[in-house]
């Protein structure tokens, strides 16, 4: 399995295994790889879309800037011109009407590049706001962007996530905003800041409906609705507030919706495409955020389990050294992971196992990747426990084999007790078998399956003989 760099680091951090974990638990780490591979695309993606823009807006200002210094130029040109040809008197003197004609057109061709040059110098300054814009918009990608390499719970990172997206400015106030988690025809409130009392009251529950408007269209449409006007949580306005539109963004992992991101806006506030494209961007970033720490619960519920499991988990490189043992590993042996780690788990072998049945394992496991069988091992103290034993290989793309996965459950007191009734069997054995009266058993269709020797005494059958024959025919 090709893990993601990110899981990778996760995987080692949490059980000393850069590559994997046990077999039982693949089909979990494989949906979380999903998550991580999904994540890393989308952050690629975003940050490949960010880099493009900027560099559309500086080739364009930098377009902008030429072609205005070209218009200066020019405009410089004929001021100096025209300055000369009538501070010339004997050529002015001498001006015919043909020649006024040719210095009203010249009078007109500057005209003509004062308003082209304030055309572009408007333009400029247009392009100059966007890109400070687009500035402020990557520091603010930038800083969410971190926030998917932290830990912690959903609602901390989403209030911090908040305090950074109010950096947008979308109004000379403060705004109103909140993020709301989706599931669903349901929506509930994870983070807010600067909510009113009424707002808070309107999302006291811990999920309401789909009723507002906004809400409900920009899910199931999966695009951002902008709005002046007075729609609320269930067509109501707000009490003792100004009206204010809203600004519905849909947090989207492809097509399923994972929250939304509403910003209430002051009365007759105008849309803004460049802000639309923004929170577009902010909205993938925040779908990242929520994917890394999901995820990240997914693996720490994978090793709570491997953990608390009744089973001792050993896991070693392709050298066969140890790189993680669990708790029960360690409570049932005696070691710790540090007296085991990087060395050979024939550290725990005894002499009770045959070397016939290790050659055997890896030959099986060279041919198939796995082997089950029982194994004698030897405690710390040097008492001798059993084990039921599964063990995995687990290969890279190439086939080669990386890691050994051991999944153990501890047999002795079983092998105790078949031990105990295999020897209560040799002594009834014994007792019938040594009977002053003939003793058999047979099945339910009264066929012979068991008789003493005094029977096949009696009767003068052998006893092969008797195993065929039925007690009554």
């Amino acid at each position: 399995m090709n893990l993601n760099r990110l899981l990778k680091r996760q995987i080692k951090k949490s059980f000393g295994n850069v590559e994997h974990v046990p077999k039982e638990f693949l089909p979990f780490i494989n949906s979380v790889n999903q998550s991580y591979i999904h994540y890393e695309n989308d952050r690629n993606l975003l940050e490949n879309i960010m880099t493009v823009n900027s560099k559309e807006l500086t080739e364009s200002n930098a377009l902008l800037r030429s072609v205005a210094h070209a218009q200066n130029s020019l405009l410089e040109n004929l001021k100096s011109a025209l300055t000369q040809l009538r501070a010339n008197n004997s050529i002015h003197n001498s001006i015919n009407g043909r020649e006024e004609i040719k210095l009203e057109n010249i009078s007109e061709i500057i005209q003509q590049e004062i308003r082209i040059k304030n055309q572009h110098e408007e333009s400029l300054k247009k392009s100059e706001k966007i890109q400070e814009y687009q500035l402020i918009v990557q520091g603010i990608i930038s800083k969410l962007l971190k926030l998917t390499h932290k830990n912690g719970e959903l609602k901390e990172l989403m209030s911090e996530a908040l305090d950074i997206i109010l950096e947008l400015h979308v109004t000379q106030t403060q705004p109103k905003i909140g993020i709301f988690l989706a599931n669903r025809n349901k929506i509930r409130l994870i983070s807010q800041k600067n909510f009113p009392s009424d707002l808070l009251d309107k999302y006291s529950k811990d999920k309401i409906q789909y009723k507002t408007f906004l809400s409900r269209e920009s899910l199931e449409k999966e695009e951002i609705f902008f709005t002046s006007s007075d729609h609320f949580i269930d067509g109501e306005n707000l009490k003792n507030e100004t009206h204010y539109g809203q600004y519905n963004v849909p947090i989207l992992c492809g097509d399923i919706p994972l929250g939304l991101l509403v910003i209430y806006l002051p009365h007759k506030y105008k849309r803004n495409e460049i802000e639309i494209k923004a929170l577009k961007s902010i909205a993938a970033t925040l779908s990242l955020i929520l994917n890394k720490n999901k995820a990240d619960k997914e693996l720490v519920k994978i090793k709570m389990a491997i953990e608390q499991s009744e089973s001792s988990i050993v896991i070693t490189n392709s050298k066969n050294e140890i790189e993680y043992v669990n708790p029960f590993f360690e409570k049932l042996s005696g070691y710790s992971f540090k007296d085991v780690e990087g060395k050979n788990p024939k550290l725990i072998k005894s002499n009770v196992t045959t070397v016939s049945t290790y050659k055997e394992m890896w030959k099986t496991l060279k041919k198939e990747g796995k082997w089950k069988g029982e194994l004698c091992n030897k405690k710390k103290n040097g008492e001798l426990f059993w084990e039921n034993v599964n063990i995995s290989t687990i290969k890279n793309k190439n086939g080669h084999a990386i890691n050994y996965v051991a999944v153990k459950d501890d047999i002795t007191e079983q092998k105790a007790l078949a031990k105990i009734l295999k020897k209560k069997e040799k002594e009834y054995q014994e007792i019938v078998e040594s009977a002053n009266d003939a003793i058999y058993r047979t099945d339910h269709n009264d066929k012979f399956n068991y008789a003493n020797t005094l029977l096949e005494q009696i009767t003068g059958y052998s006893n092969k003989e008797l195993m065929k024959m039925y007690l009554i025919d």
